[in-house]
Formats: C-alpha cells, sequence, structure tokens
C-alpha cells in the first residue's frame, strides 16, 4: 500500500483542481451571458486534444515513464488556470480551456498505467482504489469552487486551481522514475523502437496501429464512451440548470460533489462488485441508473431528490469506467500499459468531445429538460440493446491482445 499511497495522493490533488474547474468554467460563462451552444463548444474544447492526443500519449508514456508525462500534465494545468485568473474575455478561455484539455489528455493514461504497474493487490483492487482517490478529490473540487466563488470571487478560484497544480508537480517529483513501477523495459521490437531517442515519429504509431485491430479495444472503448457522458453533464448543463431552479453557487458546489461521493463509495466497493456480479451485470447497472438520473432530474427542485438523481450519475460513471480501465489493464501486458491506456483515452476523448455538444444543441433547439429526457431513452436503446454483443472476459485470459 505505501508504493500506492504517493500516485493515489497525486490524483486526488488533480482530480480536486479538474472537478473545480468544471464547475467553474460553464457558471462563470453562463454570468457572462454566453448562449448555451457557446457553453458547449467551450465545455467540449479540452476534448479536442484529448481525443487528438492520447494515441500518442500512450506509446511516450512506455518510452519516456509516467513521471513525465504526469509533470507534463501538471504544468499545463498550472498554465491554463493562471490566463483564466488574468481573462475576462471569451477567446482567452478557450485557449486555457485547451491547456486544460492537453493536461487532461496526458495525466490519466499516465496515472492508470503508474498504478496498474504496481504489483499489489488485484487490479480491480487497485483501479477501484484509485477511482476512490481521486473522487475525494473530485468532492472536494465542487465544494471548494462553489465557496470560493461565492466569498472570494472567480480569480481567487483560479489563483488556488494553479496552487493546486504546483503541489501536484512537488509529489510527483516523489515518484519512481522513467521503468516506473514495471521495473524493466519494455520487450518486443516495436516498443523497443519508440524507446530510442531520436527514432522517427512514425514508430510511435506502429504497436497502436496494431492494437487498433484487436475486437477487445472496441469493448473497452464502447464502455468508457458510456462512462463520459456522466461527467459531460455534470461538467455543462447540470450546474446550470441548478442555478436556474434556485440553488447558490455553494449549494451547486455540494450538489455536484455529490456524484463523486457516490464514485468513492463504488471505487472501495470495485473490487468486491466484480467478484459477485461479473462485468455484463455491473454494466447494466450503470445502464439503468444512468437513465434514471437523466429522467428524473428535470423534474425535481428539491436538495434531496436532486441529490439523489445526482448520486446515479456517480454510479453510473464508476460502473462504466471502472470497467472498462480494467479490462484494459487485463487485455494488455504491462510493458505495453501506456499505449493500451491511450488507445482507451481516444475514445472518451472523443465522447467528452462531442456530447457537450450535443447537449448543447439540443438545450438550444428545445430546453434542458427535453435534451436529458432524450438522452435518457437513448442510453435505455443502445445500452441495454447492446449489452449481450459484449463478451468481457474473465481475469485469467488477462494479457491476451496478441502481441
Amino acid at each position: 500500500m505505501q508504493a500506492l499511497a504517493l500516485p493515489y495522493a497525486v490524483g486526488i490533488i488533480f482530480n480536486c483542481a479538474l472537478n473545480m474547474l468544471l464547475l467553474v468554467i460553464p457558471i462563470y460563462l453562463s454570468r457572462m451571458g454566453v448562449p448555451p451552444l457557446q457553453v458547449g463548444i467551450a465545455v467540449a474544447a479540452p476534448a479536442v486534444l484529448i481525443a487528438t492526443t492520447r494515441l500518442v500519449v500512450g506509446p511516450l508514456i512506455d518510452r519516456v515513464g509516467a513521471r513525465t508525462v504526469i509533470l507534463m500534465a501538471l504544468g499545463m494545468m498550472a498554465a491554463s488556470t493562471a490566463l483564466l485568473a488574468t481573462t475576462t474575455t471569451f477567446a482567452p478561455l478557450m485557449i486555457a480551456q485547451v491547456l486544460s484539455g492537453f493536461s487532461r489528455a496526458v495525466f490519466w493514461p499516465a496515472i492508470q498505467t503508474h498504478i496498474s504497474r504496481i504489483p499489489a493487490y488485484s487490479i480491480q483492487q487497485r483501479m477501484g482504489w484509485l477511482s476512490t482517490s481521486t473522487s475525494l478529490g473530485g468532492i472536494a473540487g465542487p465544494l471548494l469552487g462553489g465557496i470560493v466563488i461565492g466569498t472570494l470571487g472567480f480569480a481567487a478560484a483560479f489563483s488556488l486551481l494553479a496552487i493546486f497544480s504546483v503541489l501536484g508537480g512537488s509529489l510527483t517529483l516523489l515518484l519512481p522514475g522513467a521503468e516506473g513501477a514495471l521495473g524493466k523495459k519494455p520487450a518486443g521490437r516495436a516498443a523497443q523502437a519508440v524507446r530510442q531517442p531520436g527514432a522517427p515519429l512514425s514508430l510511435l504509431f506502429t504497436e497502436a496501429l496494431h492494437y487498433i485491430k484487436q475486437r477487445q479495444v472496441y469493448i473497452a472503448g464502447f464502455i468508457t464512451v458510456a462512462a463520459a457522458l456522466p461527467l459531460a453533464l455534470a461538467s455543462s448543463f447540470l450546474p446550470i440548470y441548478l442555478e436556474d431552479v434556485g440553488f447558490a453557487s455553494s449549494a451547486v458546489g455540494a450538489l455536484s460533489s455529490v456524484r463523486t461521493m457516490t464514485m468513492v463509495l463504488m471505487g472501495l466497493s470495485f473490487g468486491l462488485l466484480s467478484a459477485r456480479l461479473g462485468t455484463r451485470r455491473i454494466l447494466l447497472m450503470g445502464v439503468l441508473t444512468l437513465a434514471a438520473s437523466l429522467l428524473a432530474t428535470p423534474l425535481l427542485t428539491g436538495v434531496v431528490p436532486l441529490a439523489f438523481a445526482v448520486a446515479l450519475l456517480g454510479v453510473a460513471q464508476s460502473s462504466f469506467f471502472l470497467s472498462a480501465v480494467t479490462l484494459v489493464s487485463l487485455w494488455s501486458p504491462p510493458e505495453k500499459r501506456g499505449l493500451a491506456m491511450g488507445i482507451n483515452g481516444t475514445f472518451w476523448g472523443l465522447s467528452i468531445l462531442l456530447m457537450p455538444l450535443l447537449l448543447g444543441g439540443l438545450v438550444e433547439l428545445w430546453s434542458i429538460r427535453v435534451a436529458l429526457q432524450l438522452t435518457a431513452v437513448a442510453t435505455l436503446f443502445l445500452g441495454v440493446g447492446s449489452l449481450r454483443y459484449i463478451r468481457a472476459p474473465e481475469p485469467q485470459e488477462q494479457s491476451s491482445l496478441k502481441h
């Protein structure tokens, strides 16, 4: 557990800053009078880099080590928040959002790769505990964001985000170096090639092109797309809806944090749930809880019912996301884990790029209520209908990707 404590601490700090930012940005844009479709564009901007860079980030992790990539992520987060603290116009905000997107694009595959390579406990436990630790940061982020906005204003909130970035970077320097927790160099001709200084950039894609042909990649990717929907909602129109029904900024932050409180519990229990229910039943639970939350939220105005609906978002996101990263870890050899996480992260990036745009378009055409209801119907139709096509392997089939 000692080897896990430090990366978990870095994850807490990063996710605290990220979730604080996810709360602050849509409220800030809404108070600036930005139209709903532009809010969707701004929220989706980070996903541009997430969707377009993770195929490169994965091999990069295997080449230079997770620690270096995590430091890059925290540096970009610091630059983004510094820009946010000094601007009040839309265009610089978009630039800051792009920097934030690059930070998110490289951080999550790196920290997941580092944790997956630590030879302690089961992969379900390690990933579940990673989710729990980062979710603790996710709880603190919206709470801090709402309180700081309400008492000190937006500039103070952005300055606090920069401080978190520096603190996370300082702790990252204490992590193991380029070899990470793996303790050995990647095997295989292509893996060795991408580690060589001055190797052609095209070699970074050699392994990626090989893995993209595998059916397992798309199973995990489809599950990852579903996991992105609760986050897309929580970082775009859920805070706006909560303000519209009369909640103050601090209350919006508290309600938003309920999603991550639920994710803490899901992370702690995921190892046990996986052993007892199996992957397909966990995925069905995710589909049903997500659809129920989407249908119920626009019909509710009370704090307790809304808190329960937001909690269901956390159940759904954890069910999907932890299933996906566990399957990726089981299917990929440790020395190529960064590549596998990067490919799976591309699906995440594409979905968080498109979903806020879709929600923004639906809100622009009709309303938040109609947008959520239509999304709930699509979730049930696609989720339940596709479960019978998902044949998730059992743990004994780990590292089954051809390599």
